[in-house]
């Protein structure tokens, strides 16, 4: 089968570059449509013979109408019937073509197209991009609908396998070391008033650390270049090395929290994460602590080290200002607490707040007090825990929080239902998952 569709357009001897980019991207659109048209024809010539006696004796009974949106425009059909004139049996061949859509307009390209833009950006958006960008027909309603019927299939598919994975036993060959980041991401909800929590992890392995780039020597510059590079907060010390996990695996859900810690251990099960040799960072959440015992149990367990010292601090600021004590006390205080708690000396520095405690009372004091003693499992040296290579910072969650919630969910306006949110944020890691192997260069994130 041999099709041949021409392209042909006017245009003016003064056009701009622009104008010739918009003729041909619309005339080749009408040609794409022109092109599937005569292939379907062609098609259906070559499909002439009786299903049932196997004889090509056949006559043409008029046509049946249909539309299709495809993901270079729409196209008005008029599919054949086709009457056997041996044993006037009648059929429409057109029609097993086209069965794979099941009666609806929206081809499989389509499908896709929308999905995947439907969970990148907002769905009206989506529909303008995709009609400015390739000449789709299709209403926001329709990228709506289609990408949570899919984010909905997808989400039970997740889970369901997550079940099967966790059910079955582990392997005995020896995996990698990794860290697991367990964290959630408020986004403002339709059903309760508060909004409601996404919960997501992301597993990590494969570290490697990169060669940093060289620094130049300060003696060899200018008053001029070095008060540039100072603006620009460019350090003229010496370089400092910085490790990136090559392999990364995200998964996500607003269902309640045994969903995430389900899907999070068979993740780290098909990334290869040694449990043993690997840490999970959290904020010191209950339901996190619940899931990284239940699942992680063999795991070094890590409260980040910036939600701790951020709310010690807020409590030594505020016992300085309510016991108007000098900058010079501030100082000192701060820098010996840190120093202990750094070296997971959680006693000595429970100590010092108590006795503060005893001359003032203070909201930020109490909270601070409450969660030392809350955490103190989940503290501890974590000058050893830098030495040996592993991170104190939640930065890799707070990111994966970032990519798969905060950019697609938290917009102005946005209200979501927890069976939709669900549905979305399984396209969104499904979505980087596969992302990820690709080279840095090409990963979109979106």
């Amino acid at each position: 089968m041999h099709l041949q569709v021409s392209l042909t357009f006017d245009l003016s001897a003064s056009s701009s570059l622009a104008d010739l980019e918009e003729a041909i991207v619309t005339q080749g659109h009408e040609s794409m449509c022109q092109a599937l048209q005569q292939a379907i024809k062609e098609w259906e010539q070559h499909q002439r013979r009786c299903p049932t006696c196997g004889r090509d004796e056949v006559r043409v009974e008029g046509t049946v109408g249909r539309t299709l949106l495809l993901v270079f425009g729409r196209i008005r059909l008029a599919l054949r019937r086709y009457r056997c004139q041996h044993c006037l049996h009648r059929w429409c061949p057109a029609r097993r073509l086209l069965r794979d859509l099941r009666g609806q307009q929206v081809s499989p390209g389509l499908r896709e197209a929308a999905v995947l833009a439907g969970s990148s950006w907002p769905y009206r958006h989506a529909a303008q991009l995709m009609e400015r960008l390739c000449g789709a027909h299709i209403s926001a309603e329709e990228v709506r609908q289609l990408t949570m019927q899919q984010g909905n299939q997808q989400a039970h598919a997740q889970q369901q396998h997550a079940e099967e994975v966790v059910a079955s036993a582990p392997k005995e060959e020896k995996g990698e070391a990794g860290v697991a980041g367990i964290d959630g991401g408020w986004t403002h909800s339709c059903e309760q008033a508060g909004g409601m929590e996404g919960k997501v992890a992301v597993l990590a392995c494969n570290k490697q650390v990169q060669e940093p780039k060289a620094q130049p020597d300060p003696s060899q510059l200018t008053w001029y270049e070095l008060a540039k590079r100072s603006a620009k907060g460019k350090r003229l010390g010496p370089p400092h090395k910085r490790a990136r996990w090559m392999q990364r695996r995200y998964v996500a859900t607003f269902a309640p929290s045994h969903a995430l810690g389900s899907l999070a251990e068979a993740a780290a099960r098909e990334v290869g994460l040694d449990e043993e040799s690997s840490v999970v960072v959290a904020d010191g959440a209950q339901w996190i602590k619940q899931e990284a015992q239940r699942h992680f149990a063999r795991a070094t367990h890590i409260l980040d080290w910036f939600h701790l010292w951020r709310v010690v601090r807020k409590a030594i600021r505020e016992t300085q200002r309510e016991q108007q004590h000098p900058e010079t006390w501030l100082t000192q205080e701060r820098t010996q607490i840190k120093d202990w708690l750094w070296h997971g000396e959680v006693d000595p520095a429970i100590k010092r707040l108590q006795s503060w405690q005893e001359k003032g009372e203070g909201k930020a004091l109490e909270a601070a007090l409450t969660y030392l003693e809350h955490q103190r499992d989940w503290i501890g040296s974590y000058e050893a825990w830098r030495q040996a290579g592993y991170p104190v910072g939640s930065g890799v969650i707070e990111r994966a929080v970032s990519l798969v919630i905060n950019r697609r969910m938290k917009r102005g306006g946005m209200r979501w239902k927890r069976t939709n949110a669900t549905a979305l944020v399984a396209l969104r890691t499904t979505f980087l998952n596969t992302d990820w192997p690709r080279e840095p260069s090409h990963r979109a994130f979106v």
